[in-house]
């Protein structure tokens, strides 16, 4: 009598073992599967953010460059500009020159 009761013990205990491991299994799997579904969400989040950032920048190194392909083309045409005043003026200098030269010999030839 007292081994069917000894017996029946271990059987309890064994059983609650079962139910409270099975209950343990199930909490851990549904914490398991909360985490999972929390570092996805956040994975993607973080994707997005990326990807946003990355256009951002894209679209401000765009501006960049075409601020400064603007700006290069207005620096390119004041220094044409700039070059064509600076010939004209070397070639009315060097008019006057020559024309001073020209007088001076006039001069000279008359004396």
């Amino acid at each position: 009598e007292q081994a069917t009761i000894a017996r029946e013990k271990t059987n309890q205990f064994t059983n609650n073992a079962y139910e409270k491991g099975n209950e343990w299994a199930n909490y851990a799997k549904e914490k398991s599967n909360n985490i999972a579904k929390v570092v996805s969400e956040q994975s993607a989040q973080v994707s997005e953010k990326v990807k946003e950032v990355t256009n951002s920048v894209r679209g401000e190194a765009d501006e960049v460059k075409q601020s400064a392909e603007e700006l290069a083309q207005d620096l390119s045409g004041d220094l044409q500009q700039s070059g064509e005043e600076i010939a004209e003026s070397v070639k009315n200098e060097v008019d006057d020159i020559q024309n001073k030269l020209e007088e001076e010999k006039e001069a000279q030839r008359t004396l």
